[in-house]
């Protein structure tokens, strides 16, 4: 599928760069941040639309593409891939890619010969795609992998790669495209030395594709790769695949990443094959939490979109007996995850299938924006079977039709008073272009689409919106939106500073309302990025009616905090976890490692102060405990280099003013909140999180 994308993306490059008068021979596009967001699955009836949506800054020779279904009047329906092109001079790359030309033809050539003396194997089309077929098959359309040698252990291969014309008729050969890709597939997913008796590895997009000339058919390609582990576990690896055409690089598909996946999730999760049509189809591709690069911002060149029907992929139609809510939210499920509704069974386990509590957030959050209906995250995660979700949403749906019909019915009268009404409008509105900043997303935590006000809350260091999920209802009438760092689980690849990603939180605040005036909180180091925000959007005109720091120190001078310090509130139980129902959970890896680079980006960020008379009415709430109240309290060893941070979350708080905050937003606009018996950490949790609700209340004005 990815391959099916790239070649949409390529196809409208090129065509852009002929149109824009540029020599299609000296300037190529190259492809780069692929990310599949939702697989692109065919029906059993019926055509099928899909659009592809290319924004150029000819400035930069940078875009970005969109891939999208959409219905039969022409309006998106869902998001399948993004990635951001560029278009460069392929000479360019020729010249730097001979520089070490010579360090591939020399693995290329030990991998051979070590198929002589033992240290490597050898393996034909026939026996690869059959051993392959254990993870994935491949039809014989894609079989292009006419020879391998690699070296298990390592994880180095080589193939020599043809494919016979007859399949040439695109810009960007996708058969081309997947077979000189197959070799990085076939090494992680066919080595002895990694786990495979119980996981697979899954391709989850690349970081670069450059070209100095398209693929083609009948012609004698030559891959090679060696795959590396990206962290100290076997959980991720990634590597660059070389493409060699008569000992010469013309091609290289940079940091292609693979993710380990269990095996029985990953039987839940791609579609299963029926009838007639499975005994001959293809699974070619399996995106599992995709990475996503594309950042969305508002337009400032021409879109071109084309539209043409989607290639067919096997699956099942969706089986289910249920009705109303039940049904509606049966199927958002089987969306998120990527399951067949038959799936859902009573019986089954929602762990099972993956419902970790980042993914129940986003259910919810579709829940409240599909259904208007409004589940505390508390009470989802005591769902643990399909039937104990269907029990609880069966008391509520003899009311879901005439509820769900009036609820409309408000959402259309009131919908150009209400500024978070336009909370859903379909992502191609805001259109995209490159960066190089992920995008952001969000969930929403509390309230519908319906609500009159809406409440951005930022994320603190961990970079995660369930730092918020603990909070009671603000408001019954406020949409509470949570947002989620870029960075959530790539932080090997948060190397700017914190106003660097500001740009990318916006874009999604502005995706879920497209105008002011604006809510805007953050707790912790939130509370800066909340800033942050609000500033930009001052600047660019827009109306911040309420800015919200909880427990936010001023980020001049803070310091970076030393290890010991981050292995004190880990050892304390204080750090990273969250609670799912009555248990808390450890934190993923990636949470406790965003925490760490994030106090890099804040140590690297330059506050800037507003504008004179344009700062918003601001509240900060502090809590009155250091994280050490009492004197005899543990506390790590104190040194004379400590940074002002770790002092200010150890101590106990003696100012409650603005604290330096007035250099940045002025004396005159702030006001000043605090909690008694709650420190940095308790505050969010209850029963000091019920007072720090009133305490947002009442900055915010409602009751």
């Amino acid at each position: 599928m990815q391959t099916l994308f790239a070649d949409i993306a390529f196809t409208l490059a090129k065509h852009l760069i002929q149109n824009h008068g540029l020599d299609a021979q000296t300037n190529l596009p190259s492809i780069n941040n692929m990310a599949v967001e939702k697989a692109l699955i065919v029906g059993e009836t019926g055509p099928q639309l899909f659009r592809a949506s290319l924004d150029m800054d000819w400035t930069s020779m940078h875009g970005s593409v969109g891939i999208f279904s959409v219905n039969a009047s022409g309006k998106q329906t869902t998001l399948h891939a993004v990635c951001d092109v560029a278009v460069e001079n392929p000479s360019s790359h020729r010249e730097s890619w001979q520089s070490h030309a010579y360090l591939i033809q020399r693995g290329i050539t030990q991998l051979v010969k070590g198929a002589g003396d033992g240290t490597a194997h050898m393996m034909r089309r026939g026996l690869l795609y059959k051993i392959f077929s254990n993870s994935v098959q491949y039809g014989p359309a894609f079989q292009g992998i006419e020879q391998v040698w690699f070296d298990s252990e390592g994880l180095e291969g080589t193939g020599k790669v043809f494919m016979p014309s007859g399949k040439d008729t695109f810009a960007l050969n996708p058969y081309c495209c997947d077979s000189l890709g197959h070799i990085t597939g076939f090494i992680m997913n066919c080595s002895d030395s990694l786990d495979l008796d119980d996981h697979v590895y899954i391709n989850h997009g690349w970081r670069s594709l450059r070209l100095v000339e398209p693929y083609q058919c009948d012609v004698q390609y030559q891959t090679y790769v060696k795959m590396q582990a990206v962290g100290s576990d076997d959980s991720t690896y990634s590597g660059d695949v070389h493409v060699l055409r008569d000992g010469k690089i013309i091609g290289i598909c940079g940091s292609v990443t693979f993710k380990k996946v269990a095996r029985k999730v990953l039987e839940m999760l791609l579609p299963k094959p029926s009838g007639a049509k499975a005994k001959s189809a293809a699974v070619k591709h399996a995106a599992i939490e995709p990475v996503r690069h594309a950042v969305l911002t508002p337009p400032s060149t021409t879109s071109h979109s084309v539209g043409t029907t989607s290639p067919p992929e096997p699956t099942e139609p969706a089986v289910g007996s249920t009705s109303g809510l039940i049904q509606k939210a049966l199927e958002i499920i089987a969306d998120e995850i990527g399951v067949d509704m038959s799936q859902l069974t009573d019986s089954t386990l929602l762990a099972d299938l993956g419902v970790d509590s980042l993914m129940s957030l986003t259910i919810l959050g579709n829940f409240r924006e599909e259904l208007d209906l409004d589940i505390p995250a508390a009470q989802f995660y005591e769902f643990s079977t399909v039937q104990d979700l269907k029990s609880f949403l069966g008391a509520n749906d003899q009311d879901f039709s005439s509820s769900n019909s009036e609820a409309e019915s408000s959402a259309s009268s009131t919908a150009s008073t209400s500024p978070s009404d336009h909370g859903d409008d379909p992502v191609e509105d805001v259109k995209p272009v490159v960066a190089e900043i992920p995008r952001s997303t969000s969930t929403i935590l509390q309230g519908t689409k319906h609500c009159s006000r809406t409440l951005f809350l930022f994320p603190d260091g961990a970079g995660s919106a369930t730092s918020y999920v603990t909070l009671p209802s603000i408001s019954p009438d406020m949409r509470v939106i949570g947002l989620n760092s870029p960075y959530l689980t790539k932080p090997h690849e948060f190397n700017c500073a914190l106003q660097d990603i500001t740009g990318s939180y916006l874009n999604e605040v502005r995706r879920r309302q497209p105008q002011g005036p604006y809510h805007l909180a953050g707790w912790s180091a939130g509370g800066v990025s909340a800033f942050d925000a609000a500033r930009q959007l001052v600047s660019e005109g827009e109306v911040v009616e309420s800015l919200i720091l909880i427990d936010s120190p001023n980020p001049v001078g803070l310091g970076k905090l030393p290890k010991r310090m981050y292995d004190f509130l880990e050892k304390s139980g204080i750090f990273g976890a969250f609670e799912m129902g009555e248990e808390a959970q450890a934190p993923p890896d990636w949470l406790f490692q965003h925490f760490c680079v994030f106090i890099e980006a804040l140590d690297r960020y330059v506050p800037e102060p507003f504008e004179h008379g344009m700062a918003p009415k601001t509240t900060i709430i502090w809590a009155a405990d250091g994280v050490c109240k009492n004197p005899d309290d543990p506390r790590p060893e104190a040194q004379p280099d400590d940074p002002r941070g770790m002092n200010w979350l150890l101590n106990n708080r003696e100012d409650f003013g603005p604290n330096g905050w007035d250099e940045f937003i002025g004396p005159g606009n702030i006001s000043t909140m605090a909690i008694e018996n709650a420190n940095h950490f308790t505050m969010m949790r209850e029963p000091i999180a019920s007072a720090l609700c009133a305490k947002i209340r009442e900055a915010m004005g409602v009751n």
